[in-house]
């Protein structure tokens, strides 16, 4: 099974403002955006796994797939890997420590179970669209109107253990566990 470790974000971008950011980017971006039911943002991936692998993941993470207080908020459009060559439009999550430990505690537990490190710094985010082309200048621009627009805030959240099934209409997320 394929699987990553998560929190959904349901319910905090509105329907509106969700519709207004697919209205903008309309014949500039041309792509695969994320169904409102599967907005998340990723602590670890962690890729096909065994089923005793995935047990052994769920053991050692079972401490962390609880709820917390913390408040997390949603701001400004973004792409990967740069607003230039964006193949991901995503929505931020500002910076968090809660997030950035939990997300310490998870590359750690995963690692001694034998996943491998993430290369890349941690940076919580919201993917909204897939990106297969852009008018560059024009997706700039666009961008620029969101940068520093607030989508919304979630006052507690849950971490998930996830699995993510691949196929031609999109991905299909089913929790493995959490709380």
């Amino acid at each position: 099974m394929r699987l990553f470790v998560g929190t959904f974000v349901r319910g905090v971008i509105s329907d509106s403002i969700y519709a207004e950011i697919k209205k903008d980017f309309n014949g500039i971006a041309a792509g695969k955006w994320v169904e409102k039911g599967n907005i998340h943002f990723t602590y670890k991936f962690l890729g096909e796994t065994d089923k005793e692998t995935a047990e052994l993941v769920l053991r050692d993470l079972q401490s962390l797939l609880t709820n917390y207080d913390t408040e997390i908020v949603i701001k400004g459009l973004d792409a990967f890997p740069n607003p230039n060559r964006p193949r991901v439009l995503f929505a931020g999550i500002m910076k968090n420590k809660v997030l950035s430990d939990l997300n310490f505690r998870i590359e750690r537990k995963t690692f001694e179970l034998g996943f491998d490190p993430e290369e890349k710094k941690f940076n919580p985010h919201i993917t909204l669209m897939r990106i297969k082309e852009a008018d560059k200048s024009r997706f700039r621009e666009v961008l620029a109107k969101y940068r520093y627009v607030e989508f919304g805030r979630m006052s507690g959240f849950g971490i998930s253990l996830i699995e993510s099934r691949l196929s031609s209409a999109g991905p299909e997320y089913k929790v493995v566990e959490s709380l």
